[in-house]
C-alpha cells in the first residue's frame, strides 16, 4: 500500500525556519504576530526556541506581541479564517503565520486525497 502524500513529502526542507523568519520580518515592520504551532509533541517549545535564536541573532528578544499558539489555545479555537489565514475575535489585529505541520494536522486528509492517484 502506498504511503500517504503527507508522510513522504516535504521533510526537513526548512519551511518552519522560513516561516519564522517571515514572522520576524513582519514583527519588525510593526505587526503583532501569532505563530500557529502543531499539536504534536513539544512543537510549540521547539518553534519558540528557533525563534529565540533568530531574534538573538539580530540582537533582540521576542516581543510581547509575538505569540505562539496551537489550534487548542483558548483564544484560537474556532477563530481562524483558514482561507485568508486570518485570526478572528480578540486576536484579529495579529498577523497569523501557520506552520506547515498544522496544515497537515487540520487538512491532511484532503491533501492526501488530492494526491491519491499521483504516479
Amino acid at each position: 500500500m502506498k504511503k500517504p502524500y503527507t508522510h513522504t513529502h516535504g521533510r526537513h526542507t526548512g519551511r518552519t525556519h522560513k516561516m519564522i523568519l517571515e514572522a520576524i520580518q513582519s514583527s519588525l515592520a510593526g505587526n503583532s504576530v501569532c505563530i500557529l504551532c502543531p499539536l504534536a509533541g513539544h512543537e510549540v517549545d521547539h518553534i519558540r526556541k528557533q525563534a529565540q535564536i533568530l531574534w538573538a541573532n539580530i540582537g533582540l528578544t521576542i516581543p510581547k506581541d509575538f505569540l505562539f499558539k496551537t489550534i487548542q489555545s483558548r483564544d484560537i479555537e474556532a477563530r481562524i479564517d483558514w482561507k485568508s489565514k486570518a485570526l478572528l475575535g480578540s486576536l484579529s489585529d495579529y498577523k497569523l503565520f501557520v506552520d506547515h505541520h498544522v496544515w497537515v494536522e487540520q487538512f491532511g486528509f484532503a491533501i492526501n486525497a488530492f494526491h491519491e492517484y499521483d504516479n
